[in-house]
């Protein structure tokens, strides 16, 4: 009986060092996730998170699992832009008081990799823990730069925006979705803005109507101005012809000549008017 007891009690005791050897869950500290990697199974597909019940055999043999231990704190990422509206030094000369359209915008992002993205990132890029500092400092580099790349095209075509509310409205979804369309790994966690400084959005739609309707207006008489110059050469054109063709007929005819030296005297004997009133008819 005493024996029974005993090998029950044994059986426990490596039962429960069994479970606690494979219970991983109470590995995982708060604020991060576990990338498992096994000897006998490779790397597992998901993260392993912490709060979550988790256990695994591949844990018990000793030195067959090696658990990656990634934190999910965030990187800050601050981006700045400045400029003026396009072509607002244009524009600003058809406003009163010549005003400034000139911008000034400080965004700060708060990033962190994708949880469901580790796995592979581990397995491709070997990517481990002591290393992903160096990681979020290149990729936060690079989507420093995209970034700046979407203000410049944003602000360059010039926002349609009515209020300061929506132009920020614009740029936070338009800026996130493309950073996370682009970068898988990544997800956005804030976005804020730091400093902002924006011109009259309504003053600068002005300024450009008012520039336009003087280019149209320009333009309209630019095309008056050549169809008269057209018509003017059109005419000047026709006159040298008749002449041309006058030159050509005396040259042919010299009696001509003496035709109309009588012409004053004798009237139009031959009817010379009344042809040419009878060739336009025809």
């Amino acid at each position: 009986m005493k024996k029974a007891l005993v090998i029950l009690i044994l059986l426990l005791v490596i039962g429960g060092a069994v479970f606690y050897r494979g219970w991983v869950q109470i590995l995982i500290p708060e604020d991060h996730v576990a990338v498992a990697f096994s000897r006998t199974s490779g790397w597992e597909p998901e993260v392993l998170r912490a709060g979550e019940f988790n256990w695994r055999w591949e844990h018990v043999p000793p030195g067959n699992m090696e658990l990656y231990l990634f934190s999910r704190e965030t990187h800050r990422l601050e981006l700045s832009k400045s400029g003026t509206l396009p072509s607002g030094e244009v524009f600003r000369q058809y406003l009163e008081g010549n005003p400034s359209l000139d911008y000034n915008l400080r965004l700060e992002l708060q990033v962190r990799l994708q949880d469901d993205e580790l796995p592979g990132l581990a397995e491709d890029q070997g990517l481990r823990p002591d290393g992903i500092e160096a990681y979020l400092d290149e990729l936060s580099t690079e989507v420093e730069r995209f970034s700046l790349e979407f203000l410049s095209e944003y602000f360059g075509d010039a926002p349609e925006a009515e209020t300061v509310s929506e132009l920020l409205s614009e740029i936070e979804d338009e800026l996130e979705s493309l950073i996370q369309g682009r970068y898988a790994e990544i997800e956005v966690v804030s976005f804020r803005v730091r400093e902002l400084e924006l011109p009259d959005l309504a003053l600068y739609r002005l300024g450009r109507e008012i520039y336009l309707d003087i280019v149209e207006a320009q333009r309209d008489a630019i095309i008056d101005a050549q169809a008269e110059l057209a018509v003017t050469e059109v005419t000047e054109a026709q006159k040298i012809e008749v002449l041309e063709r006058f030159g050509r007929l005396l040259s042919d005819y010299p009696v001509l000549l003496e035709y109309f030296a009588l012409g004053g005297e004798a009237g139009d004997p031959l009817n010379i008017r009344g042809l040419q009133l009878l060739e336009q008819l025809q």
